[in-house]
């Protein structure tokens, strides 16, 4: 199995990448991220809501990170306005990469983002993604539930995939 790597960052210009392993965490309960951030994300910033662990073969090689988050906003109050929430990728104790999302109310979405990291190391990896919502924004975010759902119902999924490609 190969996967372009055109725009990750990696060098090469979209050449293919050999897939070595897979590993993939899903999560199909139903949660309500009522955390705030509003600084820099650190290690403990938000609510962690999915985690995989991966061991790279070889310490040149990459992680290609998958990520996939579903949900909606139940704060109807101020209106059909943005509401907007950090998601922080994390590799043991270091952020390496934050994403913005945002919820229109009244809606339920999926986003899926992606990052390659180079870890530079055959020790077991552990990646976790924190989610908060942004101080300045109101509305709690209802991980993996539809936003009019009068109990938390799962609806859809969120998963987190690492990839290990050979460097």
């Amino acid at each position: 199995m190969k996967f372009g790597n055109a725009n990750s960052g990696e060098g090469g210009g979209g050449g293919a990448s050999v897939v070595l392993q897979r590993v993939v965490t899903t999560r199909t309960d139903t949660a309500t991220i009522t955390s705030t951030m509003s600084t820099t994300p650190t290690n403990t910033s938000g609510t962690e809501v999915l985690s995989r662990t991966i061991t790279p073969a070889n310490a040149a090689n990459l992680v290609r990170l998958q990520i996939q988050i579903s949900g909606s906003s139940n704060n109807i109050d101020d209106g059909p306005s943005n509401k907007y929430f950090l998601l922080t990728v994390l590799r043991g104790t270091t952020v390496i990469a934050v994403f913005g999302l945002q919820r229109q109310a009244y809606s339920t979405e999926t986003d899926v983002f992606q990052f390659t990291d180079a870890p530079n190391s055959t020790a077991q990896q552990t990646y976790s993604v924190r989610l908060a919502r942004n101080a300045t924004s109101s509305g709690n975010f209802l991980l993996n539930q539809l936003w009019n759902a009068t109990t938390p119902t799962p609806a859809m999924a969120s998963s987190l995939e690492a990839i290990e490609l050979a460097g």
